[in-house]
């Protein structure tokens, strides 16, 4: 089938398929990341890889309807700049946020 075959409602299926599958790879990352920040990993560039994966899922999860996702990955960005600009780095309310985005992640229609 070509793709101007394909009816709007079966490529916004395609893209919302996409997105889930996009973010539950993007989850699995924040989980290693979570861990290497655990086990006291120097924090900076792990932070900023946090921040960077919430902030593509906070823009693309509310595009897409996903508000609560987007809320999440929103915490989860802002509390990872405001680690950038302290000393210590990662701390129990990232990790809860890490937690939380998971959490949304998790909760994606497996096929919309």
């Amino acid at each position: 089938m070509a793709e101007d075959d394909v009816s709007p409602s079966e490529r916004l299926a395609q893209i919302l398929r996409s997105f889930a599958a996009r973010a539950r790879e993007q989850s699995a990352r924040l989980e290693e990341l979570r861990a290497e920040l655990e086990a006291g990993a120097p924090s900076g560039a792990a932070i900023e890889e946090v921040e960077r994966i919430a902030h593509r899922l906070h823009g693309t999860s509310g595009t897409l309807g996903y508000a609560e996702l987007g809320a999440a990955a929103a915490e989860l960005e802002t509390l990872c700049a405001a680690a950038g600009d302290r000393a210590g780095g990662a701390g129990q309310e990232i990790f809860a946020a890490i937690d939380r985005l998971r959490a949304e992640i998790a909760g994606l229609p497996a096929s919309p």
